[in-house]
């Protein structure tokens, strides 16, 4: 994937873009993504989140509806950063963006989805980590070489699930106050959350497995989101 995309970067001119489709939703393929862009000498320098599923009796369960396009531009900088300094960067760039999806949306019947949110957060914090030229804590060829270890995460797999959160305290249902819903627990989060979503007409078990991971965690399965969605129903 590596030398696809140096390759392509190098018949590119310098004032040229390369637009990228990419979905997923675990964070640790982001940071993959993340780390292939930097090896080929890009960055992503916009970003926006697309629908490109249509509801279907023939879908069901948690498959993603929505699809990131991101403009990707050769990376002509050489400034580098600390980690320290990335994390702040991308929750204000995550607030950011999430900020004008919402002021575009239509407040009864909203075309943005919580998973185009999550999916919204991976690419803002890859614009901000591909900004720069490298990270002085990383060493970019170890970590697209090393073994991937189930439960481990990369410093970059970090930050990501960072900007995942920091979407999840932004993104506060209306009338709950701000600082209540940070003191939260995940559950009370993914409860308030499907009540949210069920009152734009959407009770499909779809919209609530879909839910950002801090609150979707809290079940794990897309089993008990319906558990959850069935006591939203009988309540």
């Amino acid at each position: 994937m590596v030398d696809a995309y140096r390759n392509l970067a190098a018949h590119m001119p310098d004032n040229g873009m390369q637009i990228v489709m990419f979905t997923h939703q675990d964070a640790g393929v982001w940071a993959d993504l993340a780390l292939i862009l930097w090896a080929a000498g890009l960055r992503v320098t916009t970003a926006w989140t697309i629908a490109t599923e249509t509801e279907s009796a023939l879908k069901e369960g948690n498959y993603v509806q929505g699809t990131v396009l991101m403009v990707l531009r050769k990376q002509t900088s050489d400034a580098v950063a600390f980690l320290d300094e990335i994390v702040p960067q991308v929750e204000i760039e995550v607030e950011h963006q999430l900020k004008s999806m919402l002021d575009l949306d239509d407040k009864e019947d909203p075309n943005f989805s919580d998973a185009d949110h999550q999916l919204a957060a991976y690419a803002a914090a890859l614009r901000v980590l591909t900004q720069y030229k490298g990270i002085e804590d990383i060493d970019v060829a170890y970590e697209l070489a090393r073994e991937r270890k189930r439960g481990a995460e990369s410093p970059i797999e970090h930050i990501i699930e960072d900007a995942v959160r920091t979407a999840s305290n932004f993104l506060v249902p209306n009338g709950i106050d701000a600082q209540l819903w940070k003191r939260l627990a995940p559950e009370e989060k993914l409860y308030l959350k499907c009540l949210e979503v069920e009152s734009h007409g959407d009770c499909s078990i779809a919209a609530v497995s879909s839910m950002s991971s801090p609150e979707a965690s809290a079940y794990g399965t897309i089993a008990s989101c319906s558990t959850a969605a069935r006591q939203i129903r009988h309540a």
